[in-house]
C-alpha cells in the first residue's frame, strides 16, 4: 500500500467510528436469517463494514489482508466495542495472490473489490478454492469493478488488473456449483459525502507533501474526482 492510501485509511479510522459505519446499508443483512452455521471469512477485508455487522456474533471470524496496518485498525475497531467477542476473530495478514485462503468450510465468503487485482486465469484459481471451503448453503459476497468503470481502457495506470463482465464471473462461480442470488449492475458517482471525504484526504495529501499551489492543487482534484466514478458489480451467490 502507497503512502496516500495508508494516509487516506487512517484518516478514515478516524472520521469514520464503528457506530457510524454500521448505519450504512449492507446488503448482507438481507441475507442474515438464510446463512448456515460456520465461519465467516472476508478476503481483503481492510476496516470491513461487512465485518462490523457481525460484531457481536458468535461465529468464528476470519479478517485476511495483504496489509497488517488495516488489520492493525479493524483489530482497534473491535477490541473497543463493548458488544464484540475478541477470542472469536483471527486477524490474517496473507497475500491472496501468492497464498492460499486457511482451510476451513465457511459459511460466508466476503470478497469485495479483491478480485480486480487478480488476472482471469488467477480469479478462476481463487474461485475453486473457494468452491472447495464451501458448502451446500454457503453464501458468497463479490463485489468487482466492471467494464463500465472509468479506468477500463483508459491510458492512465489505475493499478487493476482486470474489469469484469458477467460472464467473466459466472466463468469463476460456475453455475453448476453457485448459484446467483442477487446480480446488481451499479454505476454512481458517490455521495456528497464521500467525495467530501476524498477532498479532505487529498488536502491532507498535499500538505504532508508541501504542495500549496491552489492552481496545481484545483487541477490535481478534479483530474482525479473526474475518474472517481463507481461502476461495479455486486454479486451475491450461493453454494448448491
Amino acid at each position: 500500500m502507497d503512502e496516500s492510501l495508508k494516509l487516506r485509511w487512517q484518516l478514515y479510522f478516524e472520521k469514520y467510528p464503528t457506530e457510524k459505519i454500521l448505519k450504512g446499508n449492507n446488503l448482507l443483512r438481507d441475507y442474515e436469517d438464510e446463512m448456515i452455521d460456520g465461519p465467516i471469512i472476508d478476503l481483503g477485508c481492510g476496516q470491513s463494514s461487512f465485518l462490523l455487522d457481525f460484531i457481536n456474533t458468535n461465529k468464528e471470524i476470519y479478517a485476511i489482508d495483504n496489509e497488517q496496518f488495516q488489520l492493525d485498525l479493524l483489530r482497534d475497531r473491535i477490541l473497543a466495542s463493548s458488544n464484540s467477542i475478541p477470542e472469536n476473530w483471527h486477524f490474517i495478514e496473507l497475500d491472496i495472490n501468492k497464498q492460499d485462503i486457511p482451510e476451513n468450510v465457511y459459511s460466508l465468503v466476503i470478497c469485495s473489490n479483491i478480485f480486480q487485482f487478480f488476472n482471469l486465469s488467477k480469479g478462476k484459481e481463487v474461485g475453486q478454492s473457494i468452491a472447495n471451503k464451501t458448502t451446500t448453503g454457503s453464501l458468497i459476497y463479490l463485489q468487482v469493478h466492471s467494464t463500465k468503470h472509468p479506468s477500463y481502457n483508459s491510458r492512465k495506470k489505475s493499478g487493476f488488473t482486470h474489469f469484469f463482465t458477467l460472464e467473466d464471473i459466472d466463468a469463476i462461480f460456475n453455475n453448476e456449483v453457485f448459484e446467483r442470488i442477487y446480480t446488481a449492475d451499479i454505476q454512481s458517482s458517490g455521495t456528497k459525502e464521500n467525495t467530501e471525504f476524498t477532498n479532505f484526504w487529498l488536502d491532507k495529501w498535499y500538505e504532508k507533501n508541501g504542495i500549496t499551489d491552489l492552481e496545481e492543487i484545483t487541477n490535481r482534484k478534479d483530474d482525479y474526482l473526474k475518474n472517481n466514478l463507481h461502476a461495479y458489480f455486486t454479486i451475491i451467490l450461493r453454494r448448491r
